[in-house]
């Protein structure tokens, strides 16, 4: 009887002792009602920012950009067109004759040949070329919604001029007098540094920030102001006879001879400015980018001091963009 009122005695500890008292909690709030939410009471945030502008004169974003630029010309144009045309000279070794950017012979009929044979030489005949390499400045005028650009390039131009001269006159073979006909050729080697500054506009196209990266294609218009210093000006003044070559040669015994080579035109200008105009178009990528535009430029300067002759350029301008 004992040991029965014992094991009473510990169950009834135990269970008094594993009792735990709970209280409520006056703070607690009560249960959400589902039915009664609204989605409108509830914001979102998210750290994922984007913009974007899309269209016909799209919002130009914050740019910055360093580019690489390359200019040469397609293969159907010249990329040189002389202007006030033609023109007279005492820069020239013949001041007299009237110099033209092109003349109405046959490319095989100016060819040079060797020393009193008819076999053509390897010389190449001198065309008209023009190109650049620079670099480029591009950051963005949000309140004007442009592009300033800021650029130097080395310029390098060939141009020639020609004029025929009926002066001089041979003894044919039938003994009788007749007029010498020559084609008188300067060929121009031109090395330029040049400063540019202009604005480029956005006509259409798209542009996406997202973070710290961007993405556009837009379609671009500029316009700028050219000023460059004639680091390097080289003439090669020669003649070519285009009357009866199988029988009459110079006395080099070829039918072209060099006249002048290596000299610096008299009175040339040092200093030439331009204004360009270009359409263009751009592929921007995170950190890196394409370009590419079509370009004139018309000379505000002339070539020659006593002259109005001048030079516009045009082809296609390539560009390395690199985000800065």
């Amino acid at each position: 009887m004992n040991y029965i009122y014992i094991i009473c005695l510990l169950c009834s500890s135990v269970i008094a002792f594993g009792q735990e008292t709970v209280k409520r909690d006056s703070t607690r709030k009560p249960k959400i009602n589902l039915e009664e939410l609204k989605p409108e009471a509830f914001t979102v945030e998210s750290d994922f920012n984007a913009e974007s502008s899309y269209g016909w004169f799209p919002s130009i974003p914050t740019i910055s950009t360093l580019d690489i630029t390359g200019m040469g010309t397609p293969f159907f144009m010249d990329g040189i067109y002389q202007s006030s045309l033609p023109v007279k000279s005492n820069s020239f070794l013949y001041p007299d004759l009237e110099f033209r950017s092109s003349h109405p012979f046959a490319k095989k009929d100016i060819q040079t040949l060797s020393p009193f044979t008819m076999e053509e030489t390897d010389d190449d005949i001198p065309e008209d070329d023009v190109w650049s390499i620079g670099i480029r400045r591009r950051m963005s005028i949000q309140p004007l919604q442009t592009v300033l650009r800021i650029g130097t390039d080395l310029l390098s131009t060939n141009s020639t001029l020609y004029a025929i001269d009926k002066t001089k006159s041979y003894v044919g073979i039938n003994g009788q007098k007749k007029p010498l006909e020559e084609l008188h050729t300067i060929f121009l080697k031109e090395y330029e540094i040049n400063v540019s500054a202009g604005l480029e506009f956005s006509i259409y196209g798209a542009y996406l920030t997202m973070a710290d990266m961007q993405v556009y294609s837009v379609y671009t218009a500029s316009i700028g102001a050219i000023g460059g210093f004639m680091a390097y000006s080289n003439q090669i003044y020669s003649s070519t006879i285009m009357s009866d070559r199988e029988y009459i040669r110079y006395s080099n015994g070829s039918n072209v001879i060099i006249l002048e080579q290596d000299k610096r035109l008299k009175e040339l200008q040092s200093f030439r400015c331009r204004i360009e105009y270009s359409l263009g178009w751009q592929l921007m990528f995170g950190p890196i980018g394409l370009g590419i535009e079509g370009f004139v430029q018309i000379p505000l300067t002339p070539i020659l001091h006593n002259s109005n002759w001048g030079t516009y350029l045009m082809g296609t301008r390539s560009s390395l963009i690199l985000r800065y």
